[in-house]
């Protein structure tokens, strides 16, 4: 791939800013979730394009290099949120932690969601009179993403998986169904 030098494409191939991302369905047992391992069309109930854009699961394919740069990860409720329901929602933040592997070593990346997510304080209070009640988070720089120090550089054919973990079975029933999608970002070299 050296043919493309400083440019995006040519005959030899492109080199794109991409985004693979890979989405899990929160389930009240299972404390470990792996991603990444099922391609689109893959599973008990297949993987569309919005649950995932990975081609082959838990594999760079052939004729590609990817270099991540940031994982990300967002949050989708799958319904609206009781207030007691947000210090369930904050504690999962706080210990559901996401970690990169590649098949056969020990985890190349390992922080706690509220860390990815760029959310260092994570408050719910109740007003003295009845009201709206706050609920008080705050945003770092990097909201919903996290650049990295030192690139994950995955060749062509590297096993590799993500693993969000949660401690211990979700404690509250409104999170069960609720989406976590993680993003690997980086630069996608493929050959033509």
């Amino acid at each position: 791939m050296s043919a493309l030098g400083a440019k995006t494409y040519s005959s030899a191939g492109e080199k794109l800013d991409w985004t693979y991302y890979d989405s899990l369905v929160l389930a009240a047992a299972g404390t470990e979730f792996s991603l990444f391992q099922i391609p689109i069309g893959g599973g008990a109930t297949p993987k569309t394009l919005a649950d995932t854009n990975v081609n082959l699961g838990g594999m760079i394919p052939n004729g590609q290099n990817f270099t991540i740069r940031a994982i990300g990860a967002e949050y989708l409720s799958h319904n609206v949120k009781a207030s007691a329901d947000i210090d369930l929602l904050y504690n999962f933040l706080r210990v559901a932690t996401v970690r990169f592997f590649i098949t056969g070593k020990d985890a190349l990346y390992s922080k706690p969601l509220t860390e990815i997510m760029g959310i260092p304080l994570l408050f719910h209070s109740v007003p003295a009179v009845a009201g709206n009640n706050e609920n008080i988070f705050s945003m770092g720089r990097f909201v919903g993403i996290n650049p990295l120090n030192v690139p994950l550089i995955l060749d062509e054919q590297t096993s590799y998986e993500v693993r969000v973990n949660i401690p211990a079975a979700l404690g509250a029933i409104s999170l069960v169904a609720d989406i976590v999608r993680i993003s690997l970002r980086g630069i996608l070299i493929r050959r033509s």
